[in-house]
């Protein structure tokens, strides 16, 4: 079966959720040749023509410019979700912002400081806008999706501070103190600023000397910040941020309650959020399984509480989201196990061909682990 027939003739019910699929023309967009797409796209007759995070072909401009691309909405009721998404649109703003400071030739001062700080309070109030402080509610991340934006850098500062304030609100920070925490992760990697480039962009495994350059950007980035303003427990999140639960971190070996709370909190978004990105060494992991060595280290390289902090925090897979299994199965997600948010509940929708599935299957990946989600398709919440 087609796609186009699927959304045609398909509607389903889960519980209090009634969703009917249906094209929609993409009448306004703007894509660039050779850039990645953030959505998947459709032609009139529901063949898929492109998947989210693939270069934009001359093709598919000229089917948008003749109106003749399309993109997958639903219709229908569905119930309240404890889960909610960071707005696209803060999170492009707040990429202008952190991109100017980056590139200002006077980054370390009291005027930049202060810019900073306003992307802190829009990371915040972002945040807030969704009640995170209410344990009841998640916050879904779709940090790939930001990633095709712009340089590698300053995106994964962002991610960080939103990671690591979503943590830092489940352990009770709040006020000065989250704003704090919000800005030593905006500002962990600065020290990196002072890195040779082709060693951070080198393909092939550092040399010990090398590696010797690159664990020196946490006490740089300290140090650019001595003649500035700034509170000792950013300085501590900057510097302590590659230490480790067990004392094998850098740069002073420091060993489980010595090193700095909001630091050990950075770590862990800085951890998960860098095992997620391509890198020019590696290509990135899926979410699941970057998730999955996070907790894996909740105790050697990571205080436990804060992982459990991240667990309980981070929505991986949305409820309703249209997911694609290493199979090549295709589904939607329509529960996830707040205590194992990489193994949700997933009713099959297209087979590994890409047919449609007529009768019910439900598979759960908290039992069948030889399944697991490569990417959300697209997302329907």
């Amino acid at each position: 079966m087609l796609v186009r027939d699927f959304i045609d003739n398909f509607s389903f019910w889960l519980g209090e959720i009634s969703l009917k699929f249906k094209l929609k023309l993409l009448s306004t967009d703007h894509f660039i040749i050779g850039k990645p797409t953030d959505i998947d796209l459709f032609d009139a007759h529901g063949i898929f023509l492109l998947a989210k995070g693939k270069p934009v072909t001359p093709h598919i401009i000229k089917l948008l410019l003749n109106r003749e691309l399309y993109i997958i909405k639903y219709e229908g009721k569905q119930k309240q979700n404890s889960s909610k998404s960071f707005s696209s649109e803060t999170y492009k703003n707040i990429l202008g912002l952190m991109r100017r400071i980056y590139f200002d030739a006077y980054l370390v001062n009291s005027k930049n400081l202060l810019s900073t700080m306003d992307i802190v309070d829009e990371i915040i109030n972002e945040l807030q806008e969704f009640h995170i402080f209410d344990a009841k509610y998640q916050m879904y991340v779709d940090l790939n999706r930001f990633r095709t934006y712009d340089n590698y850098t300053y995106v994964h500062s962002i991610n960080v501070a939103i990671l690591a304030t979503l943590v830092g609100s489940q352990m009770g920070y709040y006020g000065k103190y989250l704003h704090n925490l919000c800005l030593g992760a905006l500002l962990h990697d600065l020290g990196k600023l002072m890195t040779p480039i082709s060693i951070l962009q080198k393909t092939s495994s550092l040399t010990p000397e090398e590696f010797e350059i690159v664990k020196m950007h946490p006490v740089q980035g300290q140090h650019m910040l001595q003649n500035v303003d700034v509170p000792p427990e950013v300085l501590k999140s900057i510097r302590q941020h590659h230490e480790r639960w067990n004392g094998t971190g850098y740069p002073d070996g420091l060993i489980k309650h010595g090193i700095h709370l909001s630091a050990q909190i950075v770590a862990v978004a800085d951890v998960f959020d860098a095992l997620t990105a391509d890198r020019p060494y590696r290509n990135r992991l899926p979410p699941y399984h970057a998730f999955e060595m996070v907790i894996s280290g909740s105790k050697t390289e990571f205080a436990p509480d804060v992982v459990q902090a991240l667990r309980r925090s981070l929505v991986l897979y949305p409820e309703n989201s249209v997911v694609k299994l290493n199979t090549g199965e295709v589904g939607i997600v329509i529960a996830v196990p707040r205590n194992h948010p990489t193994r949700p509940l997933v009713r099959i929708l297209f087979d590994e061909q890409g047919n449609y599935i007529n009768n019910e299957k439900v598979i759960d990946l908290l039992k069948d682990l030889t399944r697991f989600i490569n990417e959300v398709e697209f997302n329907t919440s």
